[in-house]
């Protein structure tokens, strides 16, 4: 189903089952366990939990706004 094998990142492009259902625990062997979640649609905490860095694209709760 997925090709991962050395990879240095597995971005998630997409909310299909088959893929926001994938066990991040299955797969952390077959890459640098570094995550893009382009959807948001990937339970950050599951991911993290088993030592992936989770991103989320259009997350900026770890920046913060300056005035200009």
């Amino acid at each position: 189903m997925l090709a991962l094998a050395g990879d240095g990142v597995l971005i998630v492009a997409t909310d299909w089952p088959r893929y926001t259902a994938l066990d991040p625990a299955s797969l952390a062997d077959s890459t640098t366990r570094t995550v893009i979640d382009a959807r948001r649609c990937l339970d950050p905490t599951r991911w993290r939990a088993v030592g992936w860095d989770h991103q989320q694209l259009g997350d900026f709760r770890h920046h913060t706004v300056q005035e200009a």
